[in-house]
């Protein structure tokens, strides 16, 4: 290639073409490569003006500066400070105020360039509309009689980051923490004005000579979120903390910032960037095709932020946090002090972890439970008439779906999350001990080592991977950090780990003798194989094959991949988490277990599958069941644990229904006269109800759907609701009368759960739980609207007006309540100064109230200039059920939620049932 690329056209061609007769694979792959050499010479051409390198910023040229002693208007220059890309900054006098200044003009070789004029104008507005302490602050902008524009800025003495890095190296990890929180939070102001930055990286964040206050510097590329403040290209920025996106010269948002924040962590953290190239042409390559350098990671670098980066470095930005808002609580985060063994670990954990977790099954809800009882069988052969017997495990907090359970390869141990601290808990099988495992505290995810000896498990936000052995013995060590939030993984033997990544497929990495992860390589391929997503992968043991579920268009289908060839074999078996058991595949469907007849040599099933007779619990994330040969463990149906209360404003409630059963997604009536739910009476299915509380009329149908989420009609006429369609592949949105009376219909079908209805009845929000993605349907048109490119979690609430929705998004583990406009789709307002979930809005659409930790919040929104959030207020604590929802009444002065009683759940250990 070397030689190659350095020969005219026309010879590369006859070389290329003489190459292609005997050896037309690499002739094809280097006629590949010289074209994308000649497509980023053509871009650095084209883009030259307006890429800065980050190793020329500091410095003035020798020589006398004619500015320099002149008086500008009322500003007199008193010397230069440094020379960017476009302009240059001089420390000048406000002679009528008797103040130091920063004056920056247009580079000298810029004065006539008119896009370069533009752009700093453009800084201009962009930054006087921002107040902030960590930005920097304009005072004014002007133009000398002989046309040399400027702009008069606040004069900060201290150095920059880039000159401090070049001085000291990679900074103590609680300084760079600091820094990059205040960078963070700079940003977060930025965005919510609308301006993105497009440069963030060290030489653009001062630290004033004051306690290392920091200020970003340099808006002099931004842009406005809804409109470009120049004609000139859009590729601008500094090469080496530019996004792909930037480089690849289409659209910039928040996000892209953020990823320079996450370059210029890592330098922080390190004294290291985290895409190096011996040339601007392979650096170009290495940040759009190549992981990200994160390893090796210093000791004293938290888990967390290593985590952190990852995220703010994937290569897609729907895939990065979605707002400089929730990269800022993620580092506060990082450096809050820990908190006192009081502190409730459930309430932080549930924080932290994405609610899109729950969003992949059927079900889009937590289990919660305090004291789990495990029926076990004392026999580890577990022959097919194995007693049972019953363990009581403690646990003064919520049990939560994402903390799926898994058995040793023995099937002695059972792993499960230890609810109230956030560890995980050991339940030996054979001697009824149970105990929590030291050290693990706010892990997710557990599963077994092949050696049995070990648990692996994710960490935190789920990127960081550590393994821990079961006897506690040893501390936990890292095995690696993931740049994906994985969506299951499995190992196949000792030396080798299989990991999802849904949207791209699944992907194999060696792990060393140390325990440590190697680079992962490509398994699956969702865009080679049409898939939307790939997920939950299982090893079938003795065999270099993986089980793994296949998300269609239509559905959510069964595979396996053949280690050896790469090859997929696509079941066509509709249902979830696929597992290996002694000739058979157990998985999930319509909350149900089922097993399927399989030949591992062929890697095809062998008859039809059948029901186990065994319900899972329906308000799970459908992966909580486990296997080790004949033994098998699964978590069982909620049932009498819970009843729903009312609550006024000052947070006293009142029994609203008095008996205690399953009550899950309670909503009011457009009218506030009458409410519905869905429940469980055991062993009945789920059922939906509609309640009338004077009367105590009380109609219940759908059970044959196992109705969920329902959604009322603006008129109280109808319900929309998500329920089980098997003739188009498991869930579906549905709507009947309200009186239970005439047919159902399909709204939406194929794999869809409902989440949200306007008022007039015309849109219904609902989500692909193949991709995650959430839409809104037109029904008159039958058009779609994606809500929000970067994904939605939970729930969806449209003011009583239609012209704005709510919503939350989770990123990191922190979720924030976002407003836009609808059906528009306006840049999104952050509602939630903190944490927040489940928006509900008040009657005349000028009140949002959500969640945030055990709190309940009202924010006030004023529309006048723009749409902003006025004040906030927390009306009371409500330690009610968080995942099995709530709402407001119609009044706006009554909140409707789910009590738990005793959060009891029940792990089932039992043989398999015979075929």
């Amino acid at each position: 290639f070397h030689e190659l690329s350095g020969l005219p056209a026309d010879e590369q061609r006859r070389r290329l073409a003489a190459l292609a007769r005997t050896a037309p694979a690499d002739a094809a792959e280097l006629t590949a490569l010289l074209a994308h050499q000649a497509r980023a010479s053509e871009w650095f051409r084209a883009s030259a003006p307006w890429i800065g390198s980050d190793d020329e910023m500091p410095g003035i040229e020798a020589g006398p500066d004619p500015l320099v002693g002149r008086q500008v208007l009322h500003y007199r220059v008193d010397a230069p400070l440094g020379r960017g890309g476009m302009g240059v900054v001089y420390r000048a006098t406000d002679v009528r105020l008797g103040r130091a200044v920063a004056l920056k003009f247009l580079h000298p070789g810029r004065i006539g360039d008119e896009d370069a004029r533009a752009a700093l104008l453009g800084e201009a507005r962009a930054a006087a509309a921002l107040d902030h302490p960590h930005l920097c602050t304009i005072h004014d902008v002007g133009e000398t009689e002989d046309g040399l524009l400027f702009i008069a800025m606040a004069y900060y003495e201290g150095r920059t980051l880039k000159t401090v890095l070049k001085a000291e190296g990679a900074l103590a990890p609680e300084r760079a923490l600091t820094i990059a929180h205040a960078v963070a939070s700079g940003l977060a102001a930025a965005h919510a004005a609308g301006v993105v930055h497009r440069d963030v990286k060290p030489a653009n964040v001062l630290l004033t000579a004051a306690g290392d206050a920091v200020k970003l510097l340099d808006f002099g590329i931004a842009h406005r979120s809804r409109t470009t403040t120049r004609s000139g290209p859009t590729t601008a920025g500094t090469l080496a903390y530019m996004s792909p996106e930037q480089l690849a010269g289409g659209g910039t948002d928040a996000r892209t910032d953020l990823w320079g924040l996450g370059v210029t962590l890592w330098e922080m953290l390190t004294g290291q960037r985290p895409f190096r190239a011996a040339s601007r042409l392979e650096l170009v390559d290495t940040i759009e095709l190549d992981a990200p350098a994160l390893s090796p990671i210093p000791a004293d670098v938290p888990a967390g932020a290593v985590t952190l980066v990852a995220s703010l470095l994937r290569k897609d930005a729907a895939e990065r946090p979605a707002s400089a808002g929730e990269v800022r609580d993620a580092l506060a985060a990082l450096l809050a002090p820990p908190p006192p063994p009081a502190e409730s670990a459930a309430e932080a954990r549930s924080r932290r972890i994405p609610v899109a977790a729950l969003n992949v099954a059927l079900i889009v809800l937590a289990l919660a439970a305090a004291v789990v009882l495990v029926r076990v069988a004392r026999d580890p052969t577990v022959p097919r008439d194995a007693p049972t017997h019953s363990f009581r495990i403690p646990a003064p907090g919520p049990l939560l779906s994402w903390s799926w359970i898994d058995l040793s390869p023995d099937g002695h141990l059972l792993v499960h999350a230890a609810p109230g601290t956030g560890a995980l808990g050991i339940q030996d099988l054979r001697t009824g001990e149970h105990r929590t495992l030291v050290g693990s505290e706010g892990a997710l995810n557990p599963f077994f080592h092949p050696d049995g000896r070990r648990v692996a498990y994710q960490r935190g936000t789920g990127l960081a991977l550590e393994l821990a052995d079961v006897s506690g013995a040893h501390p936990a060590r890292p095995l690696g950090a993931l740049p994906f939030q994985a969506e299951g993984m499995t190992f196949v033997d000792t030396a080798r780990l299989v990991v999802a990544d849904r949207a791209v497929g699944l992907r194999v990495a060696p792990v060393g003798p140390a325990g440590t992860l190697g680079p992962l390589r490509s398994l699956t391929s969702t865009t080679a194989l049409g898939h939307l997503g790939h997920a939950h992968p299982h090893a079938i043991p003795g065999r270099d094959a993986v089980l793994f579920e296949i998300r269609r268009s239509d559905g959510i289908r069964l595979g396996v991949v053949d280690l050896r060839d790469g090859r997929v074999h696509e079941l066509d078996v509709p249902g979830q988490t696929p597992r290996w058991a002694e000739g058979q595949v157990i998985y999930t469907a319509f909350a149900e277990l089922h097993a399927l007849p399989f030949d591992t040599a062929t890697l095809r099933p062998t008859g039809p599958p059948r029901a186990l007779g065994l319900p899972v619990n329906a308000r799970s994330n459908a992966r909580d069941f486990a296997l080790a040969g004949r033994r098998l463990a699964y978590l069982a149906p909620l049932s009498d644990d819970r009843r729903l209360v009312e609550v006024d404003p000052a947070g006293q409630p009142r029994p609203l229904v008095r008996r205690w059963q399953t009550f899950l997604h309670p909503q009011w009536s457009p009218d506030g006269r009458s409410l519905v739910y869905v429940n469980r009476v055991a062993p009945r299915p789920l059922e939906m109800f509609v309640l009338d509380p004077a009367s105590g009329r009380l109609t219940g149908f759908q059970r044959e759907r196992q109705a969920q989420r329902p959604l009322w009609s603006d008129d109280g006429d109808s319900l929309v609701f998500t329920g089980i369609d098997p003739a188009r592949g498991g869930a579906a949105v549905f709507k009947r009368a309200s009186d239970g009376g005439g047919a159902e219909r399909v709204v939406v079908g194929g794999g869809k759960v409902a989440v949200a209805t306007s008022r007039d009845g015309r849109w219904v929000v609902f989500r692909e739980l193949a991709t995650d993605r959430t839409r809104a349907l037109d029904l008159r048109t039958e058009d779609t609207l994606e809500l929000s490119p970067y994904g939605i979690d939970g729930y969806v609430s449209f003011a009583p007006d239609g012209r704005r929705v709510a919503y939350t998004r989770t990123v990191a583990g922190n979720t924030t309540v976002f407003v836009r406009s609808f059906p528009a789709l306006a840049d999104p307002v952050v509602v939630s100064s903190t944490t927040g979930r489940d928006p509900r809005w008040g009657r005349d659409g000028t009140e949002l109230f959500y969640r945030s930790g055990p709190d309940v919040v009202r924010a006030r929104l004023v529309s006048e200039p723009g749409l902003a959030v006025a004040e906030r207020t927390t009306l009371f604590s409500a330690p009610y059920d968080v995942e099995s929802g709530w709402d407001v009444h119609p009044g706006g002065q009554r909140f409707l939620f789910v009590e738990a009683r005793q959060d009891s759940a029940t792990v089932v250990v039992r043989p398999l049932p015979a075929g």
